[in-house]
């Protein structure tokens, strides 16, 4: 599945009509049209705009994801609403993968830190893909849910990696930022492009964004992002150190970032200063292969994982 990376001018659409743009979109992407497509879900945010939940229940996707809070009544509506629908379910910790379990879903990605966008901090127990993924898949096996393992992984070695640890596949998304596919915008792509050659290092975790945008993310959470200015600030150190700090870092970046987002929105390039821009990223990102189709990125990612996995089995 394909996601269209788009920017709000104020946190998430709460526009059912966009939503339902984007649906189309995807499967316009498609190949086949009757390929599966996911819709996914901050769960947290479903209170606040209920409209899209009940949009995506009108459209009837094969997937939906949630990821950062209690699902169950929404898991247990889609149930009802639509017929066969597999349920995924992105976890940070071994106690949310059984939580998780409880509600029946299909699937656990149990999210390490080094993944891009939107985790668990460090300071609140979130652990790495080496650590979590065998961890989750123990506390899961007698459930038989499927576990994907979500960090870093963004090519063969990754994958082969995953396997070993217990996982039964990966969900992988920087690879595909600069796909041809992707709709993210064009110098965001350029930055996570520019971010390769630097490997692990090119990103970091920050709450940096939460209190430009104004979005009342759950302080557990924090966002890996590709390294620029704001981040690297003063004030983005002193949002999490510093009672005043969320406040600071909106009076010195604020007019900047608003401009920026002003821009993303009207789909200028010129004008989106790629020191402020926020651009997701894992740190795989310096294993990202810029200008190829998505469908190279899977292929070559599983010829790569078949080889890893050969070569493992003849050292037994």
């Amino acid at each position: 599945m394909l996601s269209n990376v788009k920017y709000k001018q104020k946190g998430y659409s709460k526009d059912p009509s966009e939503l339902r743009a984007d649906v189309e979109s995807t499967r316009a992407l498609l190949p086949n049209p009757a390929w599966p497509f996911g819709i996914g879900f901050i769960t947290w945010t479903i209170k606040d705009a209920p409209q899209m939940f009940a949009e995506a229940l009108k459209l009837q996707p094969p997937l939906l994801w949630f990821s950062f809070g209690d699902a169950s009544e929404y898991i247990a509506e889609a149930r009802r609403r639509i017929p066969g629908v597999k349920i995924f379910a992105q976890v940070q910790t071994v106690a949310d993968a059984k939580a998780a379990t409880v509600t029946g879903v299909d699937v656990v990605v149990a999210q390490g830190r080094e993944a891009g966008g939107h985790g668990r901090s460090e300071a609140a127990g979130g652990g790495g893909v080496i650590s979590l993924v065998p961890a989750v898949a123990d506390a899961v096996a007698a459930t038989n849910t499927v576990v994907l393992a979500a960090g870093g992984i963004a090519d063969g070695r990754g994958l082969a990696a995953a396997l070993a640890l217990g996982a039964d596949g990966a969900a992988v998304g920087t690879a595909f930022v600069v796909a041809r596919e992707s709709r993210m915008h064009p110098v965001a792509r350029r930055r996570v492009a520019a971010a390769a050659a630097l490997g692990p290092a090119a990103t970091r975790r920050t709450r940096v964004y939460e209190a430009l945008r104004g979005l009342a993310w759950p302080p557990e959470c924090d966002f890996r992002v590709v390294r620029n200015q704001v981040t690297e600030s003063t004030e983005a150190a002193a949002v999490a150190t510093v009672p005043d700090g969320e406040a600071e870092v909106v009076r010195v970046w604020g007019e900047r970032f608003r401009e920026t987002l002003a821009a993303l929105a009207g789909g200028s390039v010129g004008e989106v200063d790629p020191e402020v821009v926020q651009v997701p990223a894992g740190e795989g990102v310096a294993l990202v292969r810029e200008g190829v189709s998505a469908e190279d990125v899977l292929r070559l990612m599983a010829e790569d994982t078949r080889e890893r996995l050969r070569v493992l089995a003849s050292l037994a």
